[in-house]
């Protein structure tokens, strides 16, 4: 045999090696992505969806399959990221255009795009409340809490409150046992002159009045 034909030979057999081991290769990265799928499904089914997000994700790096996306998109929606999960089914919709549910499809990413938008007002008025309270600690009006200066202000009023209530109770004190020995007086004198009418009732006619249920 000639060193051409030599030469041949050992061209197309390591051609065919390589094509083998691709082959072998690629074999092997379809085992992966199918075992990453599987163990996927079996996340997202027993609701452990940051297992399902990675595993969906690593299937979808050894395959490519679009279908993979979906999956993503629907896990990423029970992480309670529907921005995220937007991007996942447009891109799903771009590597699928003529998709059979590509209706249904859409109208799932607008309503994931409003999540969104309603997720980031709630968090832009968490920063501003936020920002707004590191602006009052900083200023020394704390929230929940007295200044030195205001406790004692408020304690003088308490005091003063207190002061005025006691006076008011002796002078309500001071009426009362007077209206009382005056009242005693009275009745001394009038039971002497034998017309004491004290302790006489008047019995009420309970038969006029009736309960309305």
């Amino acid at each position: 045999m000639t060193r051409t034909g030599l030469r041949l030979v050992a061209v197309v057999a390591c051609v065919a090696v390589l094509a083998g081991s691709r082959r072998a290769h690629a074999q092997q990265r379809i085992e992966e992505a199918r075992a990453a799928y599987l163990q996927g499904k079996t996340a997202y089914e027993e609701k452990r969806f940051p297992e399902a997000l990675e595993a969906f994700e690593r299937s979808y790096a050894l395959s490519g399959q679009p279908a993979l996306l979906y999956n993503v998109a629907s896990t990423l929606q029970h992480l309670n990221r529907p921005g995220d999960a937007a991007k996942m089914l447009r891109d799903f919709l771009h590597e699928r255009p003529t998709d059979g549910d590509r209706a249904e499809v859409e109208e799932r990413i607008v309503s994931l795009e409003r999540a969104q938008a309603f997720l980031d007002r709630e968090a832009q008025r968490q920063r501003a409340k936020e920002a707004e309270e590191r602006r009052r600690a900083e200023a020394g009006d704390h929230v929940g809490w007295l200044q030195e200066v205001d406790v004692e202000r408020r304690m003088s009023l308490v005091k003063a409150h207190e002061r005025h209530r006691r006076t008011r109770l002796a002078i309500g004190l001071g009426v009362g046992f007077g209206v009382l020995a005056i009242g005693g007086i009275t009745v001394g004198i009038v039971c002497g002159l034998g017309r004491c009418s004290l302790g006489s009732t008047k019995d009420y006619d309970l038969d006029r009045f009736t309960v309305t249920p």
